[in-house]
């Protein structure tokens, strides 16, 4: 399996709000780098913050328009979108998009070619 298509398995799994799906395609320790520079270090830790985040943000969903890649890293370039739902109902209003692209580097080393889990996920 390329880079390319870890991926994009993995924005599908973000787009279905798949917790089981993320996992199976992160590597133990696996690190979330959000758009502020800040770091999320293990898998655990990354998943909770996924569930917390598809709470917060509803129908949360990644679009992709173009990958670049090199070796076992991927850009991503596109758009997300969702609603701001906080702790009570979702409303129109907070619907949002914002441009955006995305970082991926695959972990080779140790598992067979055809399945190469994130190590890293991160905004650009």
């Amino acid at each position: 399996m390329s880079v390319e298509e870890v991926a994009l398995q993995f924005v599908d799994a973000i787009n279905h709000a798949d917790i089981n799906r993320l996992a199976a395609l992160m590597t133990n320790d696996h690190t979330f780098i959000d758009s502020d520079g800040s770091k999320i270090i293990g898998q655990e830790a990354v998943l909770t913050g996924w569930s917390e985040y598809f709470s917060m943000m509803r129908d949360y969903r990644v679009t992709v328009h173009e990958t670049f890649s090199s070796g076992k890293t991927v850009i991503l370039v596109g758009t997300a979108t969702g609603i701001y739902a906080g702790n009570s109902q979702s409303y129109p209003e907070n619907h949002w998009t914002v441009p955006a692209a995305w970082r991926a580097v695959t972990e080779a080393i140790g598992y067979p070619a055809r399945f190469c889990p994130l190590r890293t996920w991160g905004n650009l």
